[in-house]
């Protein structure tokens, strides 16, 4: 039973009415309100401030855009509470609702009418480093407007080289995303498996590839040409020197996100087939 909220908000939204409806309906409904530490606005003296990687609630509300919820995941617990995303930004595929349907939401949510959509995230190590995982996908690129050289394997055998802007391995949450914008396929969010893209290749030197989910995918740089980054959601780089390995694997860790839709196929045609769509604010 959800009980304890935590709420995150968008820099910019902190003081805004949008953040003061979302309280006042969480309030309403005698939830304990607990506020992200760096979304305390000017008129919330009183509640529970706390830290994203020490919280204990039941569920996390975040206002925002993908880049929001996305940011807020990778500092939150590996075991994160369940998300639920509020619509503030210019795509928003991962929010679930738009601002005027939270009372709605939050009816259900203490109903318990909502199922948990578990999306799996990605680890990548380089040689022996961590890097944060990936609810989207990981990047392999170069400098802006540059293209690299890389060879890409699966399960250590080597499929091909290729010189392009970088290359995308991608989940099936992020596929709607980056992956989606370079030619890659969306892939239904109950499949067990996650695409590699490239961006811009020159010549067909690699093609979009849909792996199921146990493959290891190692990208290796060549030496040849640029130095490559590793880029994390979009947020996160790592730079890397020559010769060395990026493997990227599914990890065991996965995202909750809370669902009141069960159509992923409308989603898509809400979300990226329509134009002129009104952000309320």
């Amino acid at each position: 039973m959800v009980k304890r909220v935590l709420l995150k908000v968008r820099p910019d939204l902190v003081d805004s009415n949008l953040k003061r409806r979302v309280i006042d309906a969480i309030e309403k409904r005698g939830l304990k309100l607990c506020i992200d530490r760096e979304s305390v606005g000017e008129k919330d003296g009183g509640y529970e401030i706390v830290d994203l990687g020490k919280v204990d609630v039941d569920c996390v509300i975040i206002i925002g855009g993908d880049g929001t919820i996305l940011y807020t995941i990778r500092n939150l617990p590996v075991n994160c509470p369940p998300i639920l995303g509020v619509d503030a930004g210019t795509t928003g595929f991962l929010s679930e609702i738009t601002p005027g349907e939270i009372d709605q939401a939050l009816d259900k949510l203490l109903k318990g009418d909502y199922r948990i959509s578990n999306s799996f995230r990605l680890r990548t190590l380089i040689d022996n480093v961590i890097l944060p995982e990936a609810v989207n996908e990981v990047l392999v690129t170069t400098e802006p407007g540059k293209s690299v050289k890389l060879d890409v394997y699966i399960n250590n055998w080597f499929l091909n080289s290729v010189v392009a802007d970088g290359v995308i391995v991608a989940t099936p949450t992020g596929s709607t995303a980056y992956g989606l914008s370079a030619g890659g396929s969306i892939l239904d969010t109950d499949l067990d498996a996650y695409t590699i893209v490239p961006v811009a290749p020159f010549k067909a030197s690699l093609f979009p590839i849909v792996l199921s989910s146990d493959k290891v995918v190692s990208i290796k740089s060549t030496g040849v040409g640029r130095t490559p980054i590793v880029v994390i959601d979009g947020q996160v780089q790592y730079s890397l020197n020559k010769g060395e390995v990026i493997r990227i694997l599914r990890s065991d860790n996965y995202i909750p996100f809370i669902r009141f839709r069960d159509n992923f196929y409308a989603k898509i045609r809400e979300k990226l087939l329509t134009t002129n769509r009104v952000i309320e604010e």
